[in-house]
């Protein structure tokens, strides 16, 4: 059920000139009751502390019909609550929600991210980027709506297929390994003859006289330039000799070529895969879609408001 009250909660530490009557203050999560809807912010310097606390919060049933502030903002914080707490603000959002709350049929059913984003149409779905992660993005409140949901990612991109999501603007675009998905990927220039890893850049010359071609420092003699194989002396550039092309040397095969290759090597699973055939995924910020809305309005007991 619905909180009889409009009972709003205070977790964690008290700000100096802490005066607003309306919030009870407590020192743990599981101290906030479980019924639908309801305000709570989360109050700790230490933005760990604050992630944690989130975590913890919606762990628990029901937690998309809550209005969720915190005072020390944090990129996992943006991704999951409704920001920073400014008290008239808050006040005037919660009673719009919990207007909607109430008209809604049947909320206790409904799925969570379209509660979630149904209530509070300000509320976007939004990636975040976190490097001690395989697949470097991912979407913090599908993570913690269905715990799991294998990846994120394919959650929204199935969700964006059926209409209950859309996409409203790219975030970012990655890469990642084919294999196993990690997005943790090495770029590395290969001999485009053999594929070896050993290569090296040089100064090559070519003897017009008996067509040798070889590193540069091989051509000198004495201070001046003379062909290693003909022993011809090379004065002028375009008449004895010229440089050619081909500025790379490969190591193991001992090909020259003006252009190295490029391979992705996973540095996840060890996968060798060429560029062209990394998978390519767009992160995009979501909002509710068309079958999002209807979903979410054919729960609704009256028309609350035009939407």
């Amino acid at each position: 059920m619905l909180l009889s009250k409009n009972n709003f909660f205070w977790v964690g530490e008290l700000p100096d000139q802490y005066c607003s009557e309306s919030f009870l203050h407590v020192q743990s999560i599981d101290e906030i009751p479980l019924e639908f809807g309801g305000m709570v912010c989360i109050s700790y310097q230490d933005g760990g502390q604050t992630d944690e606390a989130l975590k913890r919060f919606y762990q628990q049933t029901g937690r998309w019909s809550w209005c969720v502030y915190v005072t020390d903002s944090t990129p996992y914080s943006e991704c999951v609550t409704d920001g920073v707490f400014e008290e008239e603000v808050a006040l005037h959002e919660w009673q719009e929600v919990r207007r909607r709350l109430e008209a809604m049929q049947d909320y206790q059913s409904i799925d969570p991210i379209i509660g979630w984003l149904g209530v509070n149409r300000r509320r976007r779905i939004m990636a975040l980027k976190r490097l001690e992660s395989s697949t470097i993005y991912s979407y913090p409140i599908i993570d913690l709506f269905f715990p799991d949901v294998y990846s994120t990612y394919r959650y929204v991109l199935s969700e964006q297929n059926r209409g209950v999501l859309e996409a409203e603007h790219l975030i970012s675009r990655i890469r990642v390994c084919s294999n196993c998905n990690s997005g943790h990927l090495n770029y590395v220039e290969v001999c485009p003859e053999c594929s070896s890893i050993d290569i090296d850049s040089q100064s090559s010359l070519h003897c017009f006289t008996c067509g040798h071609v070889g590193d540069q420092q091989s051509f000198q003699r004495r201070g001046k330039l003379e062909c290693p194989k003909c022993l011809t002396q090379l004065r002028h550039i375009g008449v004895d000799y010229d440089r050619p092309l081909e500025n790379h040397v490969c190591n193991s095969c001992t090909s020259l070529f003006v252009e190295a290759a490029t391979i992705s090597q996973c540095l996840s699973c060890d996968e060798k895969i060429k560029v062209e055939e990394l998978v390519i995924r767009k992160l995009y910020q979501l909002k509710l879609g068309e079958v999002g809305e209807y979903v979410s309005t054919s729960i609704t007991a009256k028309a609350v408001d035009t939407w």
